[in-house]
């Protein structure tokens, strides 16, 4: 199955809606991951964390997508297993 995200739209505060390949809409709220987790302090701000875009079917945030999650989360609209301890699992590397 594929998670692609190809379409997201923001809504207000930290919401945005996904829409995925198969068709799938989800309202994901990315307050309490934003709000909570220290790096990038800067999309704490309602006009940066506006800032997203969609690339290889995935939402990101930065030049170097500093912030971006996993696709099945997303799809699920869940992101209470995000791990602030475990970085690498949420943020990418610089490409």
């Amino acid at each position: 199955m594929s998670y692609q995200i190809i379409k997201a739209k923001y809504l207000n505060n930290f919401l945005i809606e996904l829409v995925f390949a198969d068709g799938k809409i989800n309202k994901v709220d990315f307050e309490s991951f934003v709000k909570n987790y220290p790096a990038y302090p800067e999309y704490k701000k309602i006009e940066n964390f506006k800032k997203f875009k969609l690339v290889e079917g995935n939402i990101v945030w930065g030049e170097n997508w500093d912030m971006i999650f996993p696709l099945l989360d997303l799809y699920n609209n869940d992101l209470s297993n995000s791990d602030f301890k475990n970085e690498e699992m949420y943020l990418s590397v610089n490409l």
